[in-house]
């Protein structure tokens, strides 16, 4: 990972507002080093959510503090890309919710499709953007929400990858010259107390992406 190509945005977000950890993701993730392996830490954009009604018509929780922490990240992020050209962002959500709120013009190949084929998702990925001009955006999300009992990061929800072979599956899709950036999301440091997990996540950014 070459850190001068690269910078980090906070996203302090928890999707249920119940505060029951994913919000403190990029302080966990700057404790372990993150900030030294970017060129440049802008700060957290104002994603944080503190209510936990739940939407009668949607069903969403707190559903105008997330469409106001949405445009928040989005446009932090449009700043931050303005002001540092050339460099690619790395945004560090807590929450999963964050991971979804992306430019609509980039093509998403999903985990499920990576976790059956690496090799062909990286070059799938590598043939729709050729000659495009647009970009691709690497979305590992750690799965650190699973049972207190087991260890953050070897639980993953169904259909996503756990960390180990999401770090020999990255190679095949965070080295592809035409990423963009990567948002990392689904962390939970209060299932990691000693932020042994946090630094196996930056070990798998440090080794795979470009």
């Amino acid at each position: 990972m070459d850190a001068a190509g690269w910078f980090m945005l906070g996203a302090p977000w928890d999707c249920s507002g119940s505060a029951r950890g994913e919000q403190a993701a990029p302080h966990a993730f700057r404790e372990a080093g993150l900030s030294a392996m970017v060129g440049r830490d802008v700060g957290d954009a104002a994603t944080v959510i503190d209510r936990t009604d739940r939407d009668e018509r949607t069903g969403v929780i707190a559903l105008s503090e997330t469409v106001r922490a949405a445009h928040a990240l989005a446009d932090d992020l449009a700043v931050a890309m303005t002001d540092l050209p050339g460099r690619r962002p790395l945004v560090v959500c807590g929450g999963a919710c964050g991971a979804h709120r992306l430019p609509s013009d980039l093509r998403r190949i999903d985990a499920p499709a990576v976790v059956r084929d690496p090799v062909a998702a990286g070059r799938q990925a590598a043939a729709e953007l050729a000659g495009t001009g647009n970009g691709v955006v690497v979305a590992p999300r750690p799965g650190c929400a699973g049972s207190r009992v087991a260890r953050c990061g070897d639980v993953p929800p169904a259909g996503r990858p756990r960390l180990g072979s999401t770090r020999r599956r990255g190679r095949a899709t965070g080295a592809v010259a035409s990423t963009r950036g990567v948002s990392v999301a689904d962390f939970r440091p209060d299932l990691d107390p000693t932020g042994d997990q946090a630094t196996r996540v930056l070990d798998f950014l440090g080794r795979t992406l470009p």
